[in-house]
């Protein structure tokens, strides 16, 4: 659920499920395995912080569907979309807090690039989350790398000093973050 993709979801509950579909199986093995399922799904839901109640309702709502399925095809059916709504909402809370730092480091490079000792370690650092992972989805998310971001950032402020007559090269390269200012004017 966590991981994989729909398909291979689907495939994995069918051959779970499978073994209450060959003859000979009863009833009460059949309800004690949507009890097992049941009990399985809203402790992956617990440990992994999902509000199964929007999902499924209540346990007893999960049981309930199990129990009245009409063949076990029925009840695959109905478990691969309700653990598929799983999958959609783990995608969507991966997203949310990947877009959430990508958005921190963003403010905070927009807010303090005229620091000269800002690095990806130091962003990482700050956000918790190692500078591989970081520069993985950074790139991801807004095309860019770290570096050609804070870069851009800082040429933009340059170029907006630059434009005030008053400002020396040697300040607007210190205020665009640049702590050389002949490095700065290569640039």
């Amino acid at each position: 659920i966590r991981m994989g993709d729909r398909d291979t979801l689907k495939q994995q509950i069918k051959a779970c499920c499978g073994w209450f579909s060959r003859p000979g199986i009863s009833i009460q093995k059949y309800r004690i395995f949507i009890l097992e399922f049941a009990a399985e799904i809203f402790r992956f839901g617990s440990n992994n912080q999902i509000p199964m109640e929007t999902i499924f309702g209540s346990a007893e709502q999960l049981v309930d569907c199990g129990f009245q399925s009409e063949s076990p095809e029925e009840f695959w059916d109905w478990l691969s979309e309700a653990c598929g709504k799983i999958q959609d909402y783990i995608r969507q809370e991966r997203a949310n807090t990947t877009k959430s730092f990508v958005t921190k480091a963003i403010d905070y490079v927009q807010s303090s690039y005229g620091d000269k000792n800002i690095t990806i370690e130091t962003v990482c650092r700050i956000l918790g989350v190692s500078s591989a992972y970081f520069s993985t989805v950074f790139k991801k998310e807004t095309g860019k790398t770290f570096s050609d971001y804070l870069f851009e950032i800082r040429m933009e402020e340059a170029k907006r000093l630059l434009r005030e007559d008053t400002v020396k090269i040697k300040d607007v390269a210190e205020r665009s973050g640049y702590a050389d200012s002949r490095y700065f004017s290569k640039v």
